[in-house]
Formats: C-alpha cells, sequence, structure tokens
C-alpha cells in the first residue's frame, strides 16, 4: 500500500507573547507588594514536600 501525500508539512510558528505578557504582569504585582512594606519577604520551599 503505497500512499502519496502531496501536501507539506511545515512548522507551526509558536509565540509566546502571551506568556511574556503574564509574567511581565507577575513581576510587576511583585514589586508593587513589596514596596508596599518595610520588610518584605518572600518564602520558598524548595524540599521534598
Amino acid at each position: 500500500m503505497n500512499a502519496r501525500a502531496d501536501h507539506t508539512l511545515e512548522p507551526t510558528v509558536l509565540s509566546n507573547a502571551h506568556l511574556d505578557a503574564l509574567e511581565e504582569e507577575a513581576i510587576f504585582i511583585l514589586r508593587e507588594v513589596a514596596a508596599s512594606f518595610e520588610r518584605p519577604t518572600l518564602l520558598f520551599s524548595g524540599g521534598k514536600d
């Protein structure tokens, strides 16, 4: 069985523009919150939970 495909597959161009916008907004929010406190702290848990 020989099936011939006459169409070519072109690579899909992905855009991360929406992810960049979300990242920028998140950073902006964190900076605004940090600026509103005298001694801001960010808790981080990198261990096995």
